[in-house]
């Protein structure tokens, strides 16, 4: 196994569930052995911000990667109608990796 990618999909706007999410990448940490660890994450339940705090934590923590799945939209806001796909990747996009690389 090279990579194990844990399905951590929780919603970073309920404390209870920012803990778990937190919880279960400490978790991953303490049985990784000999591969890499990523976490998963699920945009679509959280906002641009939420999502950014969350591959905050999982880099800091000290996970091999972070694997963001959008399940057709990118963040919450497109799943309540608030803005479009395009909109929200491009938001996301911009957060994640910079300005500049967005364009």
């Amino acid at each position: 196994m090279d990579l194990v990618v844990l399905m951590n999909y929780k919603r970073e706007a309920r404390a209870d569930q920012a803990r778990e999410f937190d919880g279960w990448n400490r978790f991953a940490m303490s049985v990784r052995v000999g591969g890499q660890v990523a976490a998963g994450t699920a945009l679509y339940i959280n906002t641009a911000q939420e999502n950014l705090a969350q591959v905050r934590r999982t880099v800091e923590l000290g996970l091999d990667g972070w694997v963001g799945y959008s399940y057709r939209t990118p963040e919450l806001g497109v799943e309540q109608g608030m803005k479009t796909g395009d909109k929200a990747y491009r938001e996301l996009s911009r957060l994640l990796v910079g300005e500049s690389a967005a364009r």
